[in-house]
């Protein structure tokens, strides 16, 4: 026997309902971050994401201008993508439709960190594993393997400790501020606007090859030490990405 009018009508009701919030949800997504603000939204929104993960939030600073310098429409030599550089496979795999969305791919980022601090223990080595992926981390704790260079220095840059320190550490360890004697809001403004080097770690970094194919890709025109404990960053910025359609979007 059919249902009776009065409940299709109500199940009608509330499918419009459900798909109007789904809507709604989606269009505040998108205004989360701004074009005309976006330094200040982009880090309002790794302060909020970072709260809602249990993440240190000059961690997850540090972890993005690491990979895309805050730009949301970096394209890495490997096809890594947007602000959060999330390879199309692995975007795909956490449901993240569009990695040029900024808000929506530091989410996303926010949440596969959380994931893979669940996975191995704590915080270093999650950024192991956003970097040289899952895989090759535990083939690495099982010896069956080493960790990438670039890696290395990814872990340790973010950070501030050496991956093996991560490795052994029974607790999470003291991570690295954006910059000393400044508050995260306006260190991490400074930071997104490219007007602040973040803080590097007191041991030093080991120059590699994919430091050069890296930065070729983001526009940046040369990397200069300035003083101990500081680099310098030189961007062009009448290049777009190594891709053209990256540099269509804002």
């Amino acid at each position: 026997m059919a249902p009776p009018l009065h409940t299709l009508l109500a199940a009608a009701g509330l499918v419009l309902t459900l798909a109007c919030g789904s809507s709604l949800a989606a269009d505040e997504s998108l205004a989360r971050i701004r074009k005309a603000s976006f330094a200040a939204d982009a880090c309002r929104v790794i302060a909020e994401e970072a709260e809602r993960q249990a993440l240190p939030a000059s961690f997850f600073a540090r972890l993005i201008w690491r990979e895309s310098l805050f730009n949301p429409a970096a394209v890495s030599w490997k096809g890594a993508q947007g602000i959060a550089q999330f390879l199309p496979s692995t975007a795909a795999e956490r449901g993240l439709a569009d990695p040029f969305d900024a808000a929506a791919a530091l989410t996303a980022s926010a949440r596969y960190l959380t994931d893979l601090k669940a996975r191995f223990g704590n915080i270093g080595l999650a950024a192991a594993a956003y970097n040289a992926g899952p895989g090759r981390v535990d083939a690495w704790r099982q010896g069956r393997g080493g960790l990438p260079l670039e890696t290395q220095d990814y872990v340790l840059w973010i950070t501030g400790h050496p991956a093996e320190d991560w490795l052994r550490a029974k607790t999470e360890l003291a991570t690295l501020p954006i910059a000393d004697g400044m508050e995260f809001g306006k260190a991490c403004g400074k930071l997104a606007a490219r007007g602040l080097t973040a803080k590097l770690p007191d041991r030093p970094l080991k120059a590699a090859a994919w430091q050069r194919m890296f930065a070729a890709g983001l526009g940046i025109t040369r990397v200069t030490a300035s003083r101990p404990g500081r680099i310098r960053v030189v961007i062009d910025l009448t290049k777009g990405p190594a891709r053209a359609k990256a540099g269509k979007r804002p």
